[in-house]
């Protein structure tokens, strides 16, 4: 999914990165109109917060893997480099 947002006709690894965000923004905005928190309960377990859940995952994951492309391909860093910006062991 990352690469293919990435690679999108004109709108490259910035543009992917950025489309990946809106929808991780919208999945996690249309979470809170419907439930009224962004939280995960314990307690309210159904079906339409399991697909939020899921659903934010999916484009956290997604994104984070199109940040690494769009670190190492358009600064300059590579992928040895790039991948030095996001370790824990910088933390």
């Amino acid at each position: 999914m990352a690469d293919f947002a990435d690679r999108l006709p004109r709108i490259g690894y910035t543009g992917g990165s950025s489309l990946l965000l809106l929808c991780l923004l919208a999945a996690l905005g249309c979470r809170y109109r419907s439930q009224g928190t962004i939280l995960q309960s314990t307690t309210r377990q159904h079906a339409e917060v399991e697909a939020f859940y899921w659903a934010a995952i999916t484009f956290s994951q997604t994104l984070g893997a199109a940040l690494g492309d769009w670190m190492a391909d358009s600064t300059g860093l590579g992928y040895e480099y790039g991948a030095l910006v996001f370790s824990p062991a910088w933390r």
